[in-house]
């Protein structure tokens, strides 16, 4: 199990390395890619759930995107990289994925961040995203997780330590590192 997440309406979710995993308290359903199904999760290798203010969930997988899940129709769309739109997401390898309080969705990944605004975005529209921590001295910052503290301000754990973004979204996130890699800041 890589990921678990709770929903609005208390089913568990696990995301593994065969696939999301649905308990209702009785029953698992496993969501699986369909070839025969253009509405289908896109990859059995699962690694991070959120849900959002509407009740749907977000779910990343390792090579095959970033996946949302509308409750309501039971069906998957598959958001990806593409190299030719600097709008689509920065890479398909999703570390994490957290909606935050102003209701924008971040996903990790082990080429930064992005970010998209929920509140305008329906499935079969073309996502538009926002890029973050692309490049950390001369290599990609992975992003395995993202924290949100109570000012709003958005904390990105990666490979090269831990990084802070204003809640403004003003310039790029800065290291709250020395070079030594201890945290120069504490209260968080």
């Amino acid at each position: 199990v890589n990921s678990i997440y709770q929903d609005k309406a208390g089913f568990m979710w696990f995301g593994t390395f065969d696939g999301l995993n649905r308990y209702d308290g009785h029953t698992i359903t496993t969501y699986k890619p369909d070839l025969t199904a253009p509405t289908s999760i896109s990859s059995i290798l699962i690694f991070a759930i959120t849900g959002d203010e509407t009740g749907n969930l977000w779910v990343g997988t390792t090579g095959e995107g970033l996946n949302h899940y509308n409750t309501a129709t039971d069906k998957f769309t598959c958001l990806r990289a593409d190299s030719a739109d600097p709008g689509s997401l920065n890479s398909n390898n999703i570390q994490s994925v957290f909606v935050d309080s102003q209701q924008r969705l971040w996903v990790g990944s082990d080429r930064g961040v992005s970010l998209m605004d929920l509140s305008g975005w329906n499935p079969g529209q073309p996502a538009s995203f926002r890029h973050f921590l692309t490049s950390v001295h001369g290599s990609h910052a992975r992003v395995a997780d993202i924290y949100e503290d109570r000012d709003g301000q958005l904390f990105f754990g990666t490979n090269h330590g831990l990084y802070m973004l204003p809640a403004d979204l003003t310039g790029q996130p800065v290291s709250i590192n020395d070079e030594a890699g201890n945290t120069l800041r504490t209260s968080i």
